[in-house]
């Protein structure tokens, strides 16, 4: 069986006082292997949660989540959590990093956390380099810029060798020039390691790099 991810008939609704919101209502979607994908839509329209949904943070009321062939919807937690740690790589609008550790040592906690401590600070040395900051990591947040910061979340995102990589507004937080580097960035990773990207994002413009663009709105997707 190729590998990709299929969404059939997802339903996720959340509870808001008494009224209830539809954030997915009856997602149907097949993302193959390493495209890179663009999900655009407005505010409240269900983007974060199809990426939850996608990345085992969220669990579907209703419908399947398959990854290469295995509903992960039906997993237990434990076997969820393994898939959340070995098999999604995160990167978010707001970088996330941890001010008082270094660029290597925040992309090398990700290995930690992950229990792999064999040759942890060099494999995050080589994700900084990939990345463009080779010279910078030794640097403290505090002393880099904004997309210098979001290169270190992706580098992060990527030393654990992820299946899939899931951005959630990773240029929300940055101008609109260095938006399109770091989303430029992304492709190229894309393109080179053949990793499945999904990004969320209010910019149009970041569709011009997409191998397929979904939008979403009220819960229901389309693509094109």
């Amino acid at each position: 069986m190729a590998e990709r991810i299929v969404l059939k008939d997802v339903k996720k609704t959340f509870k808001m006082g008494e009224v209830d919101i539809k954030a997915l209502d009856g997602v149907d979607l097949v993302i193959d292997r390493g495209k890179f994908v663009v999900v655009l839509g407005p505010s409240g329209s269900g983007k974060t949660t199809l990426l939850n949904v996608i990345g085992g943070i969220d669990t579907p009321d209703s419908g399947s989540v398959i990854i290469d062939g295995e509903d992960i919807a039906a997993y237990p937690e434990s076997r969820l959590s393994a898939y959340r740690r070995d098999s999604v790589g995160w990167i978010f609008q707001f970088f996330n990093l941890i001010p008082s550790l270094t660029a290597l040592e925040n992309v090398a906690l990700s290995l930690d956390m992950a229990g792999d401590r064999k040759d942890m600070m060099e494999r995050a040395r080589e994700y900084l380099e990939h990345v463009g900051l080779k010279d910078r990591v030794d640097s403290f947040p505090s002393q880099l810029s904004g997309g210098e910061q979001q290169r270190v979340a992706i580098a992060r995102a990527l030393v654990k060798r992820p299946r899939i990589v899931l951005a959630d507004e990773p240029t929300g937080n940055l101008d609109q020039e260095t938006g399109m580097t770091i989303a430029s960035l992304m492709r190229d990773i894309c393109s080179r390691e053949k990793k499945t990207f999904i990004v969320v994002s209010h910019d149009p413009k970041i569709s011009s790099l997409a191998d397929v663009v979904i939008r979403i709105r009220d819960g229901k997707t389309y693509e094109g």
